[in-house]
């Protein structure tokens, strides 16, 4: 495999490109051959397809919730990479704008962490309280004085999910591996995003998204890095 890596490298140098834009080429190259784990010789036009599919798959499910809650719920699991639980038992006072952080309290493992606070989450958040004015419970349930529940999440990320009428089978834990894999395809480092993702150990983020990066400075989330605006 490296022997294509090299090809690639010198031809895309000899056409000129910058010394960014070669490293970005290889990068999404690596992505696509470790989402397959296959011999590049085995791979197809169907499987470049299913793949720039997968890649879009987020991006339909948001831009098809239209409920301003959902939206909020779906978004935060996504741009913070949120376990269900976590979602459902955030409190405002878990939303530090200060420090562009959310907290999770008592996560797998019964221990806080803190994870990224998107800069258009926070946005979609501060117009969803505008609009719901919860009191406690970030995303109260029914009564209010309970946290809303793992089914209900679930049941209208299946009604958007279809919306989209995307085949692919996904669930609401299907945004935070994206979270995962789009950082790592924005280039940060396993390590970042294992603290990220609570996992106790780097091998289970390994295992979790099955690649592996070098060293970023900057980590932002992946919901900063698309280029629509989602709170409308």
């Amino acid at each position: 495999m490296s022997k294509l890596f090299k090809t690639m490298k010198v031809d895309l140098e000899l056409k000129g490109y910058s010394s960014k834009t070669v490293e970005a080429y290889l990068r999404y190259t690596r992505n696509f051959l470790d989402y397959y784990q296959k011999p590049i010789e085995q791979l197809h036009t169907d499987e470049i397809q299913n793949y720039l599919h997968y890649l879009i798959v987020i991006k339909n499910i948001l831009n098809t919730t239209t409920n301003l809650k959902h939206k909020a719920i779906l978004t935060t699991v996504y741009s913070a990479g949120l376990r269900i639980s976590e979602v459902r038992s955030l409190t405002i006072k878990d939303i530090d704008s200060n420090n562009m952080q959310i907290r999770v309290r008592k996560a797998k493992g019964k221990k806080d962490r803190y994870t990224l606070l998107s800069q258009n989450n926070l946005s979609l958040l501060r117009k969803y309280w505008e609009k719901y004015q919860p009191e406690y419970w970030l995303f109260p349930g029914m009564p209010t004085t309970k946290a809303i529940s793992a089914r209900t999440i679930q049941q209208f990320f299946k009604k958007y999910l279809n919306k989209t009428k995307i085949t692919k089978n996904a669930t609401v834990h299907t945004l935070r591996h994206c979270f995962a894999t789009h950082l790592l395809e924005a280039g940060v480092d396993i390590f970042h995003i294992q603290k990220l993702l609570g996992h106790a150990s780097p091998k289970t983020t390994a295992r979790y998204i099955h690649l592996t990066r070098k060293d970023i400075i900057d980590v932002k989330s992946p919901f900063d890095m698309m280029d629509s605006d989602y709170n409308d």
